[in-house]
């Protein structure tokens, strides 16, 4: 498990790589997550320089907390930070059953702040960093697990300031041990960020769906204008067909009357030559 090997040892409040210091215990280091001293194994050609407890013990937090005071010491120093990509799609539906999109995309795109705090207490969480930039502030969480903190996500999200996670947990021994690399991972890589909220990205999505409801409404209008037509239209030929077909129906029983005073006619006829034979053969 190489959370057991310890990338930073802690000095007098300061963070150190295992090459950066005297090997073994005379790096006089203790872990950044248990305050227990720390042997340094920097000696070996085959082996990444890294940190262990010099007693075995259960704490496991010596990784995460030393990489994650790395990271929010590295965005203290510089404070810039790349904040990540953004791209939503808004939707919105028409009266007539249509659906109206349009994309909401910010590109990758680095800050300055004017000052960073670190560690944070925002209440029940902790912003590993906070960044401050005239009257705004971006919240930054170093993500160092798999796991998916949705409650925390949740909370921040109800905070009214933008903030963003930093995923770090796929970092090796080497990488962290270089520094150039593990600078431009916290401060500049744009594949390892993700918004947890962005407020620029929701005002953005509002103006879009606000222009796509103005749209649908349009949209619905005429929509409404033509089915109005259609159904005119319709009427006016249903009436046509109505009168049509009254008009057969009366030529139709006109036929049948006009059939039968024929026919009544011709019986009489019959009825009357009949009688007159009769009456000849007498």
């Amino acid at each position: 498990m190489h959370e057991t090997k310890i990338p930073f040892g802690e000095r007098d409040g300061t963070l150190f790589r295992a090459y950066e210091v005297a090997n073994g215990l005379r790096c006089g280091c203790v872990c950044p997550g248990c305050q227990q001293p720390l042997n340094a194994a920097n000696n070996g050609e085959k082996v990444i320089p890294h940190f262990r407890h010099a007693q075995s013990n259960d704490c496991f937090d010596g990784f995460r907390e030393g990489v994650r005071r790395a990271a929010v010491a590295l965005i203290a120093k510089h404070k810039q930070l790349m904040l990540p990509a953004l791209i939503e799609t808004v939707r919105v539906a028409t009266q007539d059953g249509r659906m109206l999109e349009e994309m909401v995309e910010l590109q990758p795109v680095v800050i300055t702040a004017d000052n960073v705090e670190r560690f944070v207490d925002l209440g029940g969480l902790r912003g590993h960093a906070v960044l401050h930039q005239s009257d705004r502030k971006l919240i930054v969480r170093i993500k160092l697990s798999t796991r998916m903190e949705h409650e925390r996500y949740h909370q921040l999200e109800a905070l009214e300031h933008s903030s963003m996670e930093i995923d770090l947990h796929l970092l090796t021994l080497e990488q962290i041990n270089d520094p150039a690399r593990f600078e431009h991972t916290v401060l500049h890589d744009p594949a390892n960020r993700n918004w947890i909220r962005s407020v620029r990205g929701e005002r953005l999505s509002a103006m879009v769906q606000q222009k796509l409801q103005s749209l649908a409404a349009e949209l619905s209008t005429q929509w409404q204008h033509e089915q109005a037509e259609r159904e005119a239209t319709e009427k006016a030929r249903q009436i046509e067909l109505d009168q049509k077909k009254a008009e057969l129906q009366c030529a139709l029983e006109a036929h049948r009357a006009r059939q039968l005073q024929i026919a009544a006619e011709q019986s009489a006829t019959e009825q009357d030559n009949t009688a007159q034979g009769r009456a000849e053969l007498i």
